[in-house]
């Protein structure tokens, strides 16, 4: 009798500890802001979200249903306060109404893993598109990020997540670092 009372609490919290996360913890690194100089000190900053399916990973196994999670926090709004920090460290304040404004549209974010018996596949697609609207005319361009890894057993969540942060890290160090986009702001 004292071995099963001994044994089940183990198993309880063993079973706790293993247990799969229901979600992606998104939170970009670091945002590099010094590269080129902004030479205005407010605009207005939106983000869209226009994907159909709003989950972030899919891990797909034969002849069963895809396993779905989602980020923890909206994407939109994770991307949104990324750059709303960044533009912040180069002394530029989000203002509603101002000019120029951008517009950033998250067109594709997802992992697609394809988990078998003893190894899995993953591929990363992110795109995401600016546009910047001024007194002179709009600019848009696109961003996107196409990875793919592999690894041994099952699909790590955790690891997805992080590959996923270094992707969206990148790709909003794009936006923020193109020469173009950043001399379109300040004609």
């Amino acid at each position: 009798m004292k071995f099963i009372s001994y044994t089940l609490p183990l198993l309880f919290m063993l079973s706790a500890c293993s247990s799969t996360p229901s979600h992606i913890v998104v939170a970009p690194d670091f945002i590099q802001t010094n590269q080129y100089p902004i030479a205005v000190s407010a605009l207005n900053l939106t983000v869209e979200d226009s994907r159909t399916s709003k989950h972030l990973v899919q891990i797909r196994k034969e002849a069963q249903a895809a396993n779905l999670f989602n980020s923890q926090l909206p994407l939109g709004n994770v991307i949104e306060d990324t750059l709303v920090k960044a533009l912040k460290r180069r002394n530029i304040q989000r203002l509603e109404g101002a000019t120029p404004s951008i517009n950033i549209l998250l067109g594709k974010a997802l992992i697609d893993v394809v988990q078998k018996a003893f190894k899995y596949q993953a591929k990363t697609d992110l795109s995401l598109k600016a546009t910047v609207e001024t007194a002179k005319g709009t600019l848009t361009k696109s961003y996107d990020y196409k990875g793919q890894s592999e690894g041994p057993l099952k699909a790590d969540i955790a690891v997805l997540g992080r590959d996923f942060n270094q992707a969206l890290t990148q790709v909003l160090n794009q936006i923020l670092s193109d020469q173009e986009l950043i001399n379109f702001i300040n004609q």
